[in-house]
């Protein structure tokens, strides 16, 4: 089975705006995660963040839990 992806997201536009938001929204979502982890000194958090792709998840659990500054 061959997917020609040009007549898919012709067929479904709606889909392809969707994919171009989930995609940038995931990539300022790992930019400022790496940023408060280098930040924090969060080593394993950094390496984490940075070899795992899961579209945000990791990066939103590390920005609302231990990514919160110490004072």
């Amino acid at each position: 089975m061959d997917i020609d992806a040009e007549v898919f997201f012709s067929q479904n536009p709606l889909l392809l705006v969707v994919l171009v938001v989930v995609v940038v929204a995931s990539y300022i979502l790992k930019g400022f995660a790496l940023w408060r982890a280098g930040r924090n000194n969060h080593f394993g958090w950094f390496i984490a963040l940075l070899t795992v792709n899961t579209l945000g998840i990791l990066e939103a659990i590390y920005l609302t839990t231990a990514g919160k500054k110490r004072p």
